[in-house]
């Protein structure tokens, strides 16, 4: 009878135990399906387009900024415009919105409504709105109406030196890094308008390239304050480096003379016409050119009064003083004589693969002359 009761007590024990674990289970599964069905809800919420309201202020200028890619690539995404506004940037209405979310360029797109679940690019949060402004000159200011970031350009050239840089390249270059040049003047320096802006800007070298001070909106005008260009008068001045007319006197400065030296008894020799493409690469103006064998009556005269020891060689006459880093360069590679002609000497600055011959040995050296006289060395044996 007692074990018939224990028998009991611990069946009836067990029924209550698996009860309590099914209501504890029940409790966390009913907890856990609530939760479910809330993350549900709020993604299906994130899903539906975000309502939005939008207001374009708009500017009547025709080279400003193009703020429709913007504004297309907004809609673009998911969202529903339920509202769309445009606003002349100069009305009433928009200079209410200017004045609530200080705006300080036109055009410009202000987004209002369900503006957290969207995070377009380069839209800032301003109060209760998403804002996007002319990124990029030319705009109109906000505040006071006046127009930015419209570039003027003149290029004062002068026919007299055919060699001299055309400053139209520069603006071409110019307008290449996004300025947006909407007005050109091309004048030459016989031009009575060109001979005011040169004594008003104190040009010295021409031609001479003057740029007005919206530039300075634009990231290219770091660069040119970097080298120590300063607005003046509401210009920037840039000056051609040489060769380039003296504005005072009317004297072309910085034409060179090359003479290229070499030895048709040496045909393994290097191409003394190399030298031609690295002066270039240092901005050198090279006014006239003569190749001069070292066997004729030039070539003997220029070996003994320079002393050339190594062939092919160069040598440069004219106005290199023209040019204020060359002296530190040349001196890296030759020489500068007592009449001002540059000698071109450390012939292995080309290369160690160069072929030149010794003047003093009549030796061949390089390693196309080791391989030729390997080759020789061979067919002999």
């Amino acid at each position: 009878m007692q074990n018939s009761r224990s028998t009991n007590w611990f069946i009836m024990g067990g029924v209550l135990l698996l009860a309590a674990i099914l209501l504890v289970n029940s409790f966390f599964v009913f907890t856990a399906s609530s939760t479910l069905d809330k993350r549900i809800q709020q993604a299906k919420e994130l899903a539906k387009p975000a309502k939005i309201e939008l207001v374009v202020l708009t500017t009547s200028c025709s080279t400003c900024f193009d703020i429709n890619p913007t504004l297309a690539a907004l809609k673009s995404e998911n969202v529903e415009v339920t509202k769309e506004q445009s606003i002349p940037g100069d009305s009433d209405d928009a200079k209410a919105l200017i004045e609530q979310y200080a705006l300080t360029r036109i055009p410009a797109i202000i987004v209002r409504g369900e503006i957290s679940k969207i995070a377009p690019e380069n839209f800032a949060q301003r109060d209760n709105a998403l804002i996007f402004a002319a990124s990029s000159p030319p705009f109109v200011d906000a505040v006071t109406g006046s127009l930015k970031g419209e570039v003027s350009a003149i290029v004062i050239n002068d026919v007299r030196c055919r060699q001299c840089s055309d400053m139209r390249r520069v603006v071409q270059s110019v307008i290449q890094n996004g300025v947006a040049i909407t007005d050109q003047k091309l004048l030459d320096a016989s031009d009575e308008e060109a001979v005011e802006f040169i004594q008003k800007m104190e040009i010295k070298k021409l031609p001479a390239l003057l740029l007005s001070d919206d530039i300075d909106l634009y990231p290219i005008a770091a660069n040119m304050r970097q080298s120590g260009l300063v607005a003046k008068d509401g210009y920037y001045l840039v000056e051609s480096s040489a060769p380039y007319i003296e504005a005072e006197t009317g004297n072309v400065r910085g034409l060179v003379q090359l003479l290229m030296v070499t030895d048709s008894s040496c045909s393994t020799c290097y191409d003394v016409t190399t030298h031609k493409g690295i002066l270039a690469r240092l901005g050198i103006a090279i006014d006239e050119e003569k190749t001069i064998d070292l066997v004729s009556s030039k070539g003997k005269e220029l070996q003994q009064t320079y002393n050339l020891t190594l062939v092919p060689t160069i040598i440069l006459q004219g106005d290199l003083a023209a040019y204020p880093t060359f002296d530190t360069i040349w001196k890296e590679v030759g020489t500068k004589e007592s009449d001002g002609s540059y000698v071109f000497r450390k012939v292995n600055a080309l290369g160690e693969s160069i072929v030149y011959k010794d003047l003093v040995t009549g030796d061949i050296t390089g390693q196309q002359a080791a391989a030729s006289g390997s080759e020789s060395g061979d067919s002999a044996s």
